[in-house]
């Protein structure tokens, strides 16, 4: 059905008949879920608690402190492990959009502009962090998932809704978590190369070593696409399919190259110190909105992330855990529309970031409960420059510091764990002038905000293998130096913007048994009901073509995740997960109240099933979007996203042979309306791993 047939959101009908269906789905998961407790009752009494496993997915990198304990968190979250995409040709924003609740928004193919959504919210809303640090610039906000490179990365982390005290920043949508590489304590080494459609070409290579108490690692990688892809061009006339034909994508061309390189020492057992240097290069060219033949317009980004940190375990008699770290980032930015083709008017501006921090993290493990403290110091400097004007504007800073506190109590020999925290945050922004509007500049201005945020999680372990957990609390998102200031394009600064506040809770079931049998091993089942009211949401109102941010919204977001995978015959895996939200806009606008969220999605469905023994591995995977309308007055929809992807690895001794077939539908699907993603596709991999 396609919504857009019956869903204008400002009926109170169609919004109680998306609650209904909420409940609905709700309260069907939760009867199969107990139909199966009944169907397994007296098995439980019987159970080998030597066969337990942790419910969800078990981490398999080494646990060190500073990381999120999963076995007694209330966050529900999903990690994603290197195996799950190490050689195939994917992009960040492709590996994770498979989740429940999270949606990925591209401009193009591989390497294009992406941003990623949590249970409705806003990009800006999703703290993304590598290694810990946090990724969310002051001057703009939101993450472009394309600029992280999946080459240095050892798993994913995905928190929805209630997010860990370890990310000190309190995050609306929730935060992801991006960890690299890990010296596995012995020597290691792989090369992987791979080809495929529209000129794409990818190579990488990675090396371990620890010779003693020191160890190391180096991983380097590069990645390029032509992005010629062909689609349907409809001539910006949807109601005239006379003139469309189909024609090949330009100027969306792209290149990478990323560098990681870490070493450590163990000084005693529990006394570690490690050094990382991260270097990413991409160069972007971006097309125009008609397609030209011939455009010059590219966005350049290079990045430096340096850190040091040092652990100490079991200090004095509490036994205290820390973990202490210095990081610095810098990036550099080149948004270079010199010919006026993309953007409105001419633009050539460079934008360098400079970040400073200091993070410290303290654990008290007691016999009944863990108490966790945590806090960073941040320094944030961005400057902008117009290279057609060579002017320089003086730069803007912000100052930030993040408290926070959490009290694990653990009952009832752990299967019962209460965890309330707060967070408090003080950020001071200031610059010294600023772009008022597209001509207008302005002279100093600063503000500083403080905010407290309470939160509180509960986990009941019903059962060996079922869980039930539930969490509540406040959250806050600061505008961004682009919304006060104004500095790029016709947009000017509005610095009495408010922060974007939400009340989000959330209540669910795990349930994930093993299985001593031929016919079954694994069978894991969750379903998650959430909700959100976030105030003062930032939208942008244009008058004669300046834009300019205001708080004149609010949204009421709620929704069901439903996961379900199990292992069967010890050669098949499958794999299914399904959203419905409903995401709905209140604003004294007339044409806004009641409406779906633009961009946003109603319901999403992902399914992969496996056939694998040792010397192969087939897949198929099936992934459906809808309900997805690109403005706000729900004007202006979206097709349905259907997408069918599938590939075959063979297994040699060290050698792995990947051959994968995207898109096998050939669908030009659009996340942003005229921004067509690339149809069928085909990558070829070759992997050699020591």
């Amino acid at each position: 059905m396609k919504y857009h047939q019956y869903n204008n959101a400002k009926t109170d009908p169609a919004i109680k008949r998306m609650r209904r269906k909420i409940i609905s789905i709700f309260s069907i998961s939760i009867f199969i879920l107990f139909i199966y407790i009944n169907a397994n009752s007296e098995e439980t009494e019987e159970a080998d608690l030597g066969t337990v496993r942790v419910v969800g997915d078990l981490e398999k990198v080494k646990y060190k402190t500073g990381d999120v304990d999963h076995e007694i968190a209330s966050s529900f979250y999903k990690v994603i492990d290197r195996s799950e995409f190490e050689g195939k040709t994917e992009n960040l924003a492709q590996v994770i959009e498979k989740e429940t609740a999270v949606q990925v928004t591209q401009t193009g193919g591989l390497g294009s502009y992406s941003t990623v959504s949590l249970r409705g919210s806003t990009s800006k809303q999703v703290s993304i962090y590598l290694d810990g640090i946090l990724l969310n610039e002051a001057s703009g906000g939101g993450v472009d998932l394309s600029g992280i490179s999946l080459d240095d990365v050892e798993s994913i982390e995905i928190y929805k809704g209630s997010i860990p005290v370890q990310y000190g920043k309190s995050s609306i949508g929730g935060v992801i978590n991006i960890k690299t590489l890990r010296n596995k304590g012995k020597m290691g080494w792989n090369v992987i190369a791979g080809y495929g459609s529209f000129d794409t070409r990818k190579a990488s290579a990675y090396f371990s070593h620890k010779p003693g108490d020191w160890d190391y690692l180096l991983s380097v990688g590069s990645l390029s696409s032509q992005n010629d892809f062909k689609f349907l061009d409809n001539k910006k006339t949807k109601d005239n399919p006379e003139d469309d034909e189909i024609v090949k994508r330009n100027n969306s061309q792209f290149r990478q190259g990323n560098f990681l390189f870490k070493t450590g020492y163990d000084l005693t057992k529990d006394l570690r110190i490690d050094i990382s240097s991260q270097y990413f290069d991409k160069l972007q060219h971006l097309p125009d909105s008609h397609n030209t033949e011939i455009v010059n317009t590219t966005f350049a980004t290079k990045r430096s992330m340096s850190s040091i940190n040092y652990i100490i375990n079991r200090i004095g008699k509490f036994a205290i855990n820390t973990k202490g770290s210095f990081d610095h980032t810098w990036q550099y930015e080149r948004y270079d529309d010199s010919d006026g083709k993309v953007g409105l008017g001419k633009q050539d501006n460079e934008y360098i970031t400079t970040n400073t921090g200091y993070s410290q993290f303290i654990e008290i493990p007691f016999s009944w409960n863990i108490i966790v403290f945590n806090g960073d110091f941040n320094y944030e400097r961005y400057k902008m420059k117009d290279l057609i004007s060579s002017r320089i504007y003086n730069p803007s800073t912000r100052k930030s510091v993040n408290f926070a506190f959490e009290d694990s109590v653990l009952l009832f020999n752990e299967d019962f764990i209460i965890k309330p925290s707060v967070r408090y945050m003080y950020i001071k922004d200031s610059v010294d002038e600023y772009q008022h509007s597209y001509n207008e500049i302005r002279k100093g201005q600063s503000r500083s905000i403080g905010y407290v945020t309470p939160q509180l999680g509960l986990k009941y372990k019903i059962f060996y293998w079922l869980t039930l957990k539930a969490n509540a609390g406040k959250y806050v998102r600061e505008p961004s130096f682009f919304e006060l200031f104004g500095d790029r394009g016709l947009f000017k600064g509005n610095a009495d913007l408010k922060e974007e506040k939400s009340t989000n809770y959330d209540i669910g079931f795990e349930a994930e048994k093993d299985f001593e049998s031929k016919i079954l091993q694994n069978l894991f089942f969750s379903t998650i009901y959430f909700h959100s009211k976030v105030d003062d949401l930032i939208t942008y109102e244009y008058h004669q073509g300046v834009g300019m941010g205001i708080n004149i919204s609010s949204a009421v977001i709620e929704g069901i995740e439903l996961s379900f995978s199990i292992k069967s015959l010890n050669h098949i895996k499958l794999n299914f997960n399904y959203t419905y939200q409903n995401c709905i806009a209140h604003s004294r606008t007339e044409s806004v109240e009641g409406n779906f969220l633009p961009g946003r999605s109603q319901e999403s469905i992902n399914a992969r099933v496996e056939l694998f023994n040792k010397w192969i591995l087939v897949y198929y995977e099936f992934i459906y979007e809808s309900g997805v309308y690109y403005t706000s007055d729900n004007s202006n929809w979206a097709s349905d996203k259907t997408e069918m992807n599938a590939g075959i690895t063979f297994f040699f001794k060290g050698m792995s042979f990947i051959f994968e077939v995207k898109n096998m539908g050939d669908d030009n699907y659009e996340d942003f309306n005229g921004y067509p993603q690339p149809g069928r596709a085909y990558y070829s991999t070759v992997k050699y791993q020591f």
